[in-house]
């Protein structure tokens, strides 16, 4: 994809080459500032949920009319295929968002980093052969983990550079 037709897209940001740098690497002074950055990015990031909620809530209710009008006065459903289309293209891109570190650029919601979401220690490695390996904190016993219901933990910090983002947790 060319430069000019990616910086075209309004919802593409490019990552900055960012050297890899630990929390040990940064300030007092840029670890204020991140978290700050950080408090516009979860709040950009709520306001583009809601949104997405709103535009399913709408396409379900539009669905749910396309259904009863043709049910009731025998239309044919084909004329709720094209606005559909037309209007679910602008609800994905308007609710696109990601959330991610500002001091380093990565997101935040995988735990493949080294340190521990929860409370910023480092992660271990521990397990058996048996009965299999996973990552544990060395500091809070935490083992982050993905599952149907969602993620077990509170995200406060970044596993990759180990910053503090948000106080109470997400």
């Amino acid at each position: 994809m060319k430069n000019s037709t990616k910086n075209s897209l309004a919802f593409w940001r490019p990552k900055p080459n960012v050297p890899f740098r630990t929390i040990d690497d940064y300030t007092k002074e840029e670890q204020v500032r991140a978290r700050q950055e950080f408090e516009l990015i979860l709040r950009r990031y709520e306001e583009r949920m809601l949104r997405a909620e709103k535009w399913v809530r709408q396409f379900v209710g539009f669905g749910i009319l396309a259904f009863i009008t043709s049910y009731f006065f025998s239309l044919s459903p084909s004329w709720f295929w094209p606005p559909a289309v037309v209007a679910l293209i602008p609800a994905l891109i308007s609710s696109y968002a990601r959330l991610y570190c500002p001091a380093c650029w990565n997101g935040i919601y995988h735990h493949d980093g080294t340190y521990c979401p929860q409370c910023g220690g480092i992660f271990q490695q521990r397990g058996s052969f048996v009965f299999g390996y996973h990552v544990m904190c060395t500091r809070c016993q935490a083992v982050p983990k993905h599952s149907k219901s969602g993620r077990n933990y509170t995200i406060r910090n970044c596993t990759y550079c180990g910053v503090k983002l948000h106080g109470v947790g997400i």
